[in-house]
């Protein structure tokens, strides 16, 4: 979840110059629909994983209801959008953004009322939607910065991984991963050197 959020917060911002810079064309449609998709994909990520862990600590009934009152907004949705307000494909493309959040949103409710006590919600929601909002400024300056002398395939590239450190730096400090966790990752070892060299970990 937390590098999917980052990759979500990257097409929001970049979604332009990801389309100018990859597929060589300027598409405000595709744009808006690359926009559009990777919240849908984040949310309905969110919703499977909350699928599975709901039944997992006997909550198979909380895990029902929720998929109801899901499924129930996105054919509401998708009816008005599509039927009453020949929204088109976009109407389509929001009505699964609104299932994906109505169940996560309902989905979190629940395993929060599970779990109150013997887990870390902030650790586990808070801190890496703040570490995304960081990396998302970053992202915004980074990108109008460099595209003033940078090509828009450059731009992405170098913005993405610029903000992907200042989203790592952020989750470090508020302690979302831990020196051993990183130590995990492929070429953890290396990495953990350098954030102790940087100050990133004690």
């Amino acid at each position: 979840m937390i590098i999917s959020l980052f990759f979500m917060a990257l097409t929001l911002v970049m979604a332009d110059k990801i389309i100018t810079g990859f597929f060589l064309v300027e598409s405000a449609l595709a744009a808006r629909l690359l926009r559009m998709g990777c919240i849908a994909i984040v949310l309905l990520a969110m919703a499977v994983t909350l699928l599975v862990i709901l039944p997992a600590i006997n909550m198979s009934f909380a895990a029902l209801l929720t998929g109801i009152f899901a499924l129930a907004a996105n054919g509401i949705t998708a009816y008005i959008t599509v039927n009453r307000l020949s929204m088109g494909i976009y109407g389509i493309m929001l009505s699964v953004i609104v299932f994906g959040a109505v169940y996560t949103f309902l989905g979190i409710i629940f395993l929060h009322q599970a779990v109150r006590g013997r887990m870390n919600i902030r650790k586990l929601l808070y801190f890496p939607a703040a570490s995304n909002m960081i990396a998302m400024v970053a992202m915004v300056l980074l990108s109008l910065l460099f595209g003033l002398f940078l090509p828009p395939i450059v731009n992405v590239i170098v913005t993405a991984l610029l903000s992907f450190l200042v989203y790592f730096v952020a989750l470090a400090k508020f302690e979302v991963i831990s020196a051993y966790s990183v130590s995990a990752f492929p070429f953890g070892s290396l990495i953990l050197k350098l954030g102790k060299l940087l100050g990133i970990f004690p």
